[in-house]
C-alpha cells in the first residue's frame, strides 16, 4: 500500500486507516452499484479476466 501510495502520490493512510465513505449524492439520485461490496467485486474481476 505505502509503495502504491507514493507511485499515485497520495496517502497511504487512506487505504490503510479504514474509513468509510458514503456516495450519499449517487445513492440519493437513485444510482445502484452492480457489486456494492468488496469481495463480490473482485471475485468478478479474477474470474472474468480477458
Amino acid at each position: 500500500m505505502r509503495l502504491g501510495a507514493v507511485l499515485l502520490r497520495t496517502d497511504a493512510a487512506l487505504a490503510l486507516t479504514g474509513r468509510r465513505c458514503v456516495p450519499s449524492r449517487l445513492l440519493d439520485a437513485g444510482f445502484a452499484f452492480a457489486y456494492p461490496h468488496l469481495v463480490p467485486a473482485l471475485r468478478n474481476l479474477l474470474v472474468n479476466r480477458p
